[in-house]
């Protein structure tokens, strides 16, 4: 049974990219299936249907899965973390605080404070958050400077009408428009701190990415399923009974390590179903280590912050 404990009604609402008011409904059957693109089994791949893909991040917090609370881990920017282990380049190890996705705004890090009239520093810094990681995701999925910034814009204008989003656009004092230029030259700052990969932007490869993303999704839901244990997926993050965090962490880095290993010899890995997981969760191998896969194990912060510190690759967060 999955819910969202705090929902007063049988839907929760959001905004959509045309500022209109949308309903996600909490249906109780919930079917998931995969969506191929392009005509071929080699892109695309993600999983949809699921009802809390559509809700919206606000609410997550809330499901309860069998009237369990419930824990959120997700992979941190996975699309820039394949396209730099398919040029070969390993990643230095950074801290907690830096960020794959920050780079420098002028127009926003250089705001005096007396242009804060009904608005704080900290929206502004969440509202760069957000900006900077829809460009630089719309960046490797669209093909066009057009497309980009249009998808961009809709995405800004979507939380805006969000009922408790706390994405809010800056007034005009702050930031006159979100224009075109304005996001052009957003994006030539991003490029720049990801110059090593910058060939990869508005080339359409975001398809082939999700084959690899959705390959890592699909190991963790045929695992879980063996175990009789849900989990809900969105794409790159994935939501299970907060008694199973642990357990879903060590999940995710094996899916990874398997999937990304298949670059060497294949660079946009042909999709195939993996047995590695179910390998880890069997009575006749594996003795020492099953129980870190097959068995219930909660989150901690030293776990988390081991995760983060291992690799730039493993980075993990949990909500």
């Amino acid at each position: 049974h999955i819910d969202i404990g705090a929902a007063e009604d049988y839907f929760v609402s959001s905004g959509d990219q045309w500022g209109a008011q949308k309903k996600c409904f909490i249906t109780p059957n919930c079917f998931i299936y995969r969506v191929f693109v392009n005509n071929t089994f080699n892109n695309g791949g993600r999983v949809y249907g699921g009802w809390w893909q559509k809700c919206h991040p606000t609410y997550r917090k809330d499901i309860l899965i069998n009237g369990n609370p419930v824990v959120e881990v997700g992979f941190i920017a996975i699309f820039l973390e394949i396209l730099y282990k398919i040029e070969k380049i390993t990643l230095p190890n950074v801290t907690e605080s830096e960020n794959m996705y920050n780079v420098l705004i002028p127009e926003i890090d250089d705001m005096p404070e007396e242009n804060f009239i009904n608005y704080s520093r900290t929206d502004l810094h969440l509202f760069k958050k957000f900006l900077l990681k829809t460009l630089t995701n719309n960046a490797i999925r669209a093909e066009s400077k057009k497309e980009l910034f249009r998808s961009t814009i809709k995405a800004i204008t979507a939380e805006e009408h969000t009922k408790n989003s706390q994405i809010f656009r800056p007034p005009p004092s702050i930031l006159k428009t979100i224009s075109h230029k304005f996001l052009a030259s957003v994006f030539e700052s991003i490029k720049q701190k990801h110059h090593l990969i910058a060939d990869y932007f508005l080339s359409g490869i975001g398809s082939k990415l999700q084959l690899i993303e959705s390959n890592i999704t699909m190991n963790l839901i045929e695992h879980f399923t063996a175990l009789k244990v849900p989990i809900l997926t969105l794409h790159d993050s994935y939501i299970i009974e907060a008694k199973w965090g642990q357990t879903l962490i060590n999940a995710m880095k094996c899916s990874w390590i398997e999937e990304i290993s298949n670059l060497k010899t294949n660079k946009l890995a042909l999709p195939k179903r993996s047995n590695h997981l179910e390998r880890l969760t069997s009575h006749e191998n594996h003795y020492n280590t099953k129980h870190l896969f097959a068995e219930p194990i909660k989150i901690n912060k030293s776990s988390i912050s081991a995760v983060q510190a291992e690799s730039r690759l493993k980075r993990l967060r949990a909500i």
